[in-house]
């Protein structure tokens, strides 16, 4: 160890520098009570942990914004340095070390001590019941980074600032496999709320939420769902677009440049974004782009290469700034990412896409200070400052600066959305229909780029190493059942394998244009003989469709299929072509997940919220999934000794869906309503949706609405238990890992969908008149917005009920 590299702070000077050795717990507290603290020092830590693991960890718990913080450092942390044209303050290189004042001592070694309490896994101290709220904030690097990290902190310094009654801590460079350990001592510090700002800390937050309801975990860019948990993330992609107007208006050579970090949704969503605002005024201009997450000498190669090859506007989309500083001294402008950090550049720095997460967490704060903190997932963007525009260099023209201003402030208005069709892929497949915005469920899955974008330095793996996986989907890719197992599979997939991972995916669109048998079975050869080409090792399919057209054609091939969403009874398609034994266990090379419907809980919840529902109408459609799901709620009601009448009622077309609404409506015997129809047809025989079907349910429906899956609720429907896909996505992906490291699928029989997550639409709730018990409020996640419904007149309609024609 030569020292602490964090950027901007001082190499200790070895009288300074202190070395503690051990792996027992008394030896190094036994070396803590000689460290010598003294105000405004650094000391950097040297501890071998329990577990042997390099790690590292820095955090300090603060009366006030000025904090000690003390790092625990077992590796080296690569230096920051960047020739800015003016030299960065201690504060702003890392902001989480700022030091206590004078007189402070004993304050710093508590501090010492909590630091190596929650490094090694010692009993903390207890809380105090009735003190002030504890929080704590979890990095997965350096605070020091100048990106990512840095605006993460400079949020939580403002948070000292403005909640002087709340106590903060920060921990840095905190590695996956450590964190279930650093937040359960942690928790057991007192701390009540936990922001983990990097989606890896997502296994984490779900091992322990259930275990502690107390305690909020707010995961940065997290899918799980739990009463406890909220999800949140900022709308980069936003000034991403702004970003790419001001690089074309200042391009000389029409020739731009993107560096992003990995192929993920979220890089791609910018860099596309980044295109679409410099395609805006110059349409013919020139992107280049590369993936880079290595070290920062490797992204700097990148960027000279980017200079050989005649750009002369660079995007930084990495966490490290300095590859910045390699563009501006290769003639480059530069475009920032996630921090704003002009006031120590050149002005040949245009402006940065950035975010402020003050502004999430301090909402947060005031809510989980007034108990009035719904879970949920919160995806904010410029409309409330959670993503911004830094600073603009004085060398933009004044014209271009009004014209961006102008385009920023439609986005903020809503009149101007980034994705707006059409949009064809690379590919020429259509993305985004014509008269549409892409949708937030698009945009998580986003893997395609935009016509003309050059990828120069691809960070792909041999194509022998690689793990390739192909996912079918009986659904478009937009659809609210298929893109929230998709999403699941492949988190659970990335995270054991990382860049292994060659994932490809085919939208079938089943029940909207290909419904019909003949074009059913076209698009399913058409995804045969791209499965044949690709060679996958593993394929997925989700929804029936997709298993019968697809996954029962590979039934004997040398790879295996596991399927999700399946409504089907899986003896059923055995008897079409045998996949399993005779106790139903898989014998060849297809096993997968059921997607057990949760009725009971559904029905026993709206028990709970309507005490006096006595019938529920499930409405669905007459196609084979259809058929499917009105045998799995035969089975699901056998035995069931809750006193609720369930009724089945299938329909064809809109005209029937609208005359069985009014039937329901007409009727004081029905309560409530599981409306499953997911395909029918229009007057002129076209098939339509899930999306438009619900609604149609919304506009016309007064009574309240089961949903099959949450993202129902989310969408308008009134609640209840239902499926939870994302996580039924995670099981079919926790299958398909084991298969993928050769476990024999013998071991692996089929699983039914375990989770179910209860769900209301609050203001779904409002329209209805229905007031949901408090006991219910409590353990939901919770809607407040009916985004099919996009007038206050069509909401109010349906409030009151208008009448469908017959």
């Amino acid at each position: 160890m030569t020292g602490n590299r964090f950027a901007g702070s001082p190499v200790p000077t070895a009288a300074s520098r202190t070395s503690l050795a051990g792996t027992a717990r008394g030896p190094i507290f036994a070396s803590l009570s000689r460290v010598a603290v003294t105000p405004r020092s650094r000391h950097t830590l040297n501890i071998r942990s329990l577990r042997n693991r390099p790690a590292r960890l820095a955090c300090g718990f603060a009366e006030r914004p000025e904090v000690l913080t003390v790092t625990v450092t077992f590796v080296e942390v690569p230096a920051m340095t960047m020739r800015y044209r003016a030299p960065l303050p201690a504060k702003t290189r890392c902001p989480s070390t700022s030091f206590a004042p004078r007189g402070s001592r004993p304050t710093i070694l508590a501090v010492v001590l909590l630091a190596c309490m929650i490094a090694l896994g010692t009993a903390p101290l207890p809380c105090q019941a009735g003190g002030p709220l504890k929080v704590a904030f979890l990095y997965n690097s350096p605070v020091g980074d100048g990106g990512w990290n840095h605006a993460h902190e400079l949020a939580r310094l403002k948070l000292g600032r403005a909640f002087p009654s709340v106590k903060t801590l920060a921990l840095a460079s905190v590695s996956r496999e450590d964190a279930p350990d650093v937040m359960e001592n942690l928790i057991r510090q007192g701390v009540r709320a936990l922001f983990a700002t990097d989606a890896g800390f997502s296994a984490a937050a779900a091992r322990l939420a259930g275990q502690h309801p107390e305690v909020m975990f707010f995961v940065c860019g997290g899918r799980y769902r739990a009463p406890n948990v909220i999800s949140y993330g900022g709308k980069i992609h936003q000034p991403a677009y702004l970003s790419g107007i001001l690089a074309a208006s200042m391009s000389v050579r029409q020739r731009l440049g993107f560096l992003g970090e990995a192929a993920d949704p979220a890089a791609v969503r910018a860099l596309n974004a980044f295109v679409l605002g410099a395609r805006s005024v110059r349409p013919a201009i020139a992107v280049e782009a590369a993936w880079c997450d290595g070290p920062p000498e490797q992204a700097a190669r990148l960027v000279r290469k980017f200079s050989g090859n005649g750009v002369d506007v660079y995007f930084n989309g990495i966490r490290h700034p300095s590859p910045m500083q390699v563009a501006m001294d290769h003639g480059m402008f530069a475009i920032g990412y996630a921090t704003d950090l002009s006031r120590y550049a050149s002005e040949r720095l245009l402006t940065s896409a950035i975010y402020d997460w003050s502004v999430f967490y301090a909402e947060a704060i005031r809510a989980l200070q007034a108990g009035t903190l719904p879970p949920g997932s919160r995806y904010q963007g410029l409309e409330t400052g959670v993503t911004a525009l830094g600073t603009i260099s004085p060398l933009v023209p004044v014209k271009v600066v009004q014209q961006v201003k102008a385009r920023e402030k439609a986005l903020k208005e809503g009149r101007l959305q980034v994705f707006s069709g059409p949009i064809h892929d690379a590919s020429g497949q259509l993305r985004v229909a014509r008269g549409t915005s892409a949708s937030e469920t698009q945009l998580d899955v986003m893997d395609w780029l935009l016509p003309g974008i050059r990828i120069i330095a691809p960070t792909r793996l041999e194509s022998s190493d690689r793990l390739r996986v192909f996912i079918v989907q009986s659904y478009g890719n937009d659809d609210v059942c298929g893109i929230p197992q998709e999403i699941g599979i492949r988190e659970v997939l990335r995270h054991r394998f990382g860049k292994r991972l060659d994932v490809r995916v085919h939208y079938m669109n089943t029940k909207t244009v290909n419904s019909s048998p003949g074009r059913m079975r076209t698009e399913a050869a058409r995804v045969l003989k791209k499965i044949r080409a690709f060679a996958p090792q593993l394929v997925f399919t989700l929804d029936d469709n997709a298993f019968r057209e697809v996954g029962l054609q590979l039934v004997g091939q040398p790879f295996p299929v596991v399927f999700s969403g399946l409504n089907g009874q899986p003896r059923d398609y055995h008897r079409a072509v045998p996949f399993l034994d005779r106790q139903g266990l898989p014998v060849r090379n297809v096993t997968g997940v059921y997607e057990k419907l949760h009725l009971q809980a559904a029905l026993n919840v709206m028990r709970e919220a309507m005490p006096d529902l006595r019938h529920v109408v499930a409405l669905l459609d007459r196609t084979p999934t259809g058929q499917a799901i009105r045998k799995q709620l035969q089975i699901e009601m056998r035995g069931a000794a809750n006193g609720i009448r369930l009724s089945i009622r299938s329909v064809a077309t809109m005209q029937e869906y609208l005359r069985e609404i009014h039937a329901i409506n007409a009727s004081p015997e029905v309560q409530a309503v599981y409306p499953l129809v997911l395909s029918i047809k229009n007057k002129n025989n076209q098939s339509i949706g899930p999306h438009e079907t619900l609604r149609t349910y919304l506009r016309h429906c007064r009574k309240p609405g089961i949903p099959l899956n949450f993202s129902f609720a989310q969408l308008g429907l009134f609640g209840g238990a239902s499926v939870d896909f994302a996580a039924m996505g995670q099981q079919a992906g926790n299958m398909g890992v084991k298969l993928l490291q050769h476990h024999d699928i013998r071991t692996l029989p089929i699983e039914s969908a375990e989770r179910s997550v209860i769900t209301f639409n609050t203001r779904r709730a409002a329209m209805l008149g229905i007031e949901i018990p408090h006991t219910l409020l409590t353990s939901a996640e919770l809607y407040t917005s009916m985004p099919l419904l996009k007038t206050s007149g069509s909401a109010s309609a349906g409030a009151k009920g208008t009448p469908c024609k017959k």
